[in-house]
């Protein structure tokens, strides 16, 4: 069951190192028509991968918490040096959940209705100050992740010496 958790992080945080190292680093040499085909199809798989990994880390999480650890009460997270670090990194996840919703519920939809605007734009268009600033804020969201992740990695590492 620990693979699968392990598995599940590796996905979703391997995925956004991915869109922020590589692709979002390629876009603009990208011309606007291709992007706007590209884009929507690339960040809708993106974050379906993102949310079944979310799934299959908190049900393995919970899993591990329950069964393998025995922490079934409060007074085990509140009264252990193991469950502080535990809430420590939870609320973290939490965090990192809250950006990962904002980038689907908020940046995704925004990004396709703009990118639809340049279906029709010639082949040598490259370059959009609205989509500047949208590329800027899923930067922001990944970088953001990116730093989330490992914080949450530091104190997962943190959990296996508590």
């Amino acid at each position: 069951m620990h693979w699968m958790h392990l598995l599940g992080v590796v996905f979703w945080i391997g995925g956004v190192a991915y869109i922020l190292l590589v692709l979002m680093a390629g876009l603009p040499h990208v011309a606007l028509r291709d992007r706007a085909r590209m884009m929507p199809i690339l960040l809708r798989r993106f974050l379906y991968l993102v949310w079944v990994s979310v799934a299959v880390v908190a049900a393995t999480g919970l899993y591990r918490v329950v069964f393998v650890m025995g922490i079934t009460d409060v007074a085990a997270l509140t009264m252990t040096r193991y469950g502080n670090l535990l809430l420590a990194k939870l609320v973290l996840v939490a965090a990192l959940l809250a950006v990962a919703s904002s980038v689907t519920l908020r940046v995704y939809p925004r990004t396709v209705r703009h990118l639809q605007t340049h279906l029709e734009e010639p082949a040598d268009s490259y370059r959009c100050t609205s989509c500047r600033m949208i590329t800027g804020s899923i930067k922001l969201h990944l970088e953001t992740g990116l730093v989330l992740a490992a914080v949450i990695i530091f104190a997962a590492a943190l959990l296996r010496g508590a």
